[in-house]
């Protein structure tokens, strides 16, 4: 049964092929409705305007005529349908008509008509921009002894560019979260934004870098600061008790060591104390970013308001 299966299988190969054809040939040569998928492209869409819903890709549309030209049709995908959005300014509702669809030049195939949709409705709004914050989300660890004295974007903002409307929601734009361990030396690394979940906004594309200044450790003391009297009048006399402070400012050697004693600011507020002569107070201390301070000694300064003569 194989060998008389297998004898002239080419022969028999041909004749099928060929009788395959015949048929083929025959019945693309016969008229038949076919419901067809046409895309459609949007055209002329102002600069300045953005398209904020959602457009059907196709438009479904029935066509009559052979099935050669219809087969040649699908298979060659020259055809579109184009809506000119020129003369659009906010909304349009744009019906479709089957005598707005071309086919190539040779074809002799017939519109019967759109199934769906039978209208396209199309919004648009103004584009406009706006520079927000960029939100850093990344965690510093350095080992001991070692201190992050600045963490900062280059840059630190960001432009959106979407619908109006939509812009007023957004305030800031987040980075990735990332997690630094066991660092003893400056970062510089180049971030990923957090997409926008917002339709119709996008943002500029920028290099965004996250530079961190990490340094070694330091403790400074300062001692015999004077303590100051601000917003005093001068018709009062204040005497503090005692007069001056010691404390001790830890941070970065690079930050640390060129401070002097005038890098430090301590000092009462005459219009906190006001009232209150012979009580005990806190000092205020100003002092320069980057470094905290500890062991401030005495922690409370007697006050003793006079009216001058």
């Amino acid at each position: 049964m194989r060998q008389l299966i297998l004898k002239n299988l080419r022969i028999k190969i041909l004749v099928v092929l060929l009788a395959v054809f015949i048929w083929f040939f025959v019945k693309t040569e016969n008229n038949y409705t076919y419901s067809l998928k046409i895309p459609i492209v949007l055209s002329n869409v102002p600069s300045e305007k953005l398209i904020t819903n959602d457009i059907p890709s196709h438009v479904k549309v029935s066509v009559w005529g052979k099935g050669s030209e219809i087969l040649s049709l699908i298979l060659g995908r020259r055809f579109v349908y184009h809506i000119d959005l020129a003369n659009i300014k906010e909304s349009m509702t744009i019906p479709l008509k089957k005598d707005d669809i071309r086919f190539p030049r040779a074809s002799n195939l017939e519109i019967m008509s759109i199934l769906k949709p039978d209208s396209i409705r199309v919004i648009v709004e103004d584009i406009d921009h706006k520079d927000v914050p960029i939100e850093l989300r990344a965690e510093i660890k350095t080992i001991p002894g070692y201190s992050v004295i600045d963490a900062r974007l280059s840059p630190d903002t960001i432009r959106i560019t979407g619908a109006k409307s939509k812009l007023n929601s957004i305030t800031s734009v987040a980075t990735e979260t990332l997690s630094f361990k066991k660092i003893r030396g400056d970062i510089k690394k180049k971030l990923i934004l957090e997409k926008i979940n917002v339709d119709n906004v996008w943002v500029q594309n920028q290099d965004i870098y996250l530079i961190a200044d990490v340094q070694k450790l330091m403790e400074k003391p300062f001692t015999n600061l004077s303590l100051n009297i601000i917003n005093k009048p001068e018709n009062i006399g204040v005497t503090v008790i005692p007069s001056s402070l010691n404390l001790t400012l830890v941070g970065g050697v690079d930050v640390l060591l060129p401070l002097t004693e005038d890098s430090v600011f301590a000092y009462l507020d005459y219009e906190k104390i006001v009232g209150r002569s012979g009580e005990y107070f806190l000092a205020y201390i100003d002092k320069p970013d980057g470094v905290r301070i500890k062991d401030v000694k005495p922690e409370r300064f007697r006050a003793i308001i006079k009216k001058k003569r």
